[in-house]
């Protein structure tokens, strides 16, 4: 399931008045180690305050001079991918709020940490959790969405003939080549497994097509470490224009399922891809 930012929020801040004198906040961060401070005042919250405020202040200020109005509210169920969109584009704090009441604070650091277990160490590549997130906006903003489930062919015979330093290497390689040859627009890449990688597209599926053989021609073409030939199977899967938003999150899962049935299609009759119907009747 994708995660929210109520998984991950920091609950421990403190309120504390406009006029509170700076080196009074610092002895708050040395004595019980909190970190973010909510300016309020006349009831309201004015600005925030972290520690980065509180180094480039001098002590004797108050807190309305060294807080910032680089902040936003946001509400706890946000996805943690629009958490970090937001704050990528300069926002320095999230105020999480539940029935219009801040319960925790959201940083940049924070959001890093907690998507780092979404980022694949070996390929460079994100695993699911940011598919899965992106499939859901896109359903939502044009209700269109396609995937492309790329499966390497053999590989366990590669693994074994060559070991599995030359396999990472190869899956390092392919990783290189997929990244560098989708489009910006829309599309999204990501690990899924061993030696299995999912696209996700904004595409028709006659668009999502041309895109799956031009990576066959390219990896077909691409000299892989020790010469090693290497080839892939694509499964694509679409949703036609699904208006029904219950139960997005399992229909998603369903989706993939399905391009993955078909990429293990394309695979034992070695025709390159294959798109689900029903029965995977159509071979391309």
């Amino acid at each position: 399931m994708i995660r929210k930012v109520s998984d991950i929020m920091l609950t421990e801040f403190i309120i504390i008045d406009a006029l509170l004198c700076v080196s009074n906040i610092g002895e708050s961060i040395l004595n019980k180690g909190i970190g973010c401070f909510l300016v309020e005042e006349k009831g309201s919250i004015i600005g925030v305050i972290t520690q980065k405020d509180l180094i480039n202040c001098h002590p004797n200020r108050l807190a309305v001079d060294a807080m910032t109005d680089r902040y936003q509210y946001i509400d706890e169920n946000m996805f943690l991918w629009e958490a970090k969109c937001m704050l990528d584009k300069g926002t320095d704090l999230l105020l999480v709020l539940k029935a219009n009441k801040v319960v925790g604070v959201i940083n940049k650091s924070i959001i890093d940490a907690e998507l780092g277990r979404y980022f694949d160490l070996l390929t460079g590549l994100y695993k699911n959790d940011y598919i899965y997130y992106n499939a859901l906006k896109l359903i939502y903003k044009n209700n269109y969405i396609s995937f492309a489930f790329i499966d390497i062919n053999n590989f366990g015979y590669i693994d074994k003939k060559y070991g599995h330093i030359v396999g990472d290497v190869i899956l390092q390689q392919l990783s290189k080549l997929l990244r560098d040859n989708i489009p910006n627009d829309e599309v999204f890449l990501s690990r899924f497994g061993g030696d299995e990688f999912l696209i996700l597209t904004s595409y028709t599926v006659e668009k999502c097509e041309s895109l799956a053989k031009n990576l066959i021609n390219i990896i077909s073409n691409y000299t892989f470490v020790n010469d090693i030939n290497v080839s892939i199977s694509i499964g694509i899967s679409h949703n036609e224009a699904r208006k029904d938003k219950n139960e997005l999150f399992k229909y998603i899962l369903q989706l993939i399922n399905f391009a993955s049935m078909a990429s293990t299609k394309a695979k034992k009759e070695k025709c390159g891809v294959i798109v689900y119907s029903g029965e995977i009747a159509e071979v391309i």
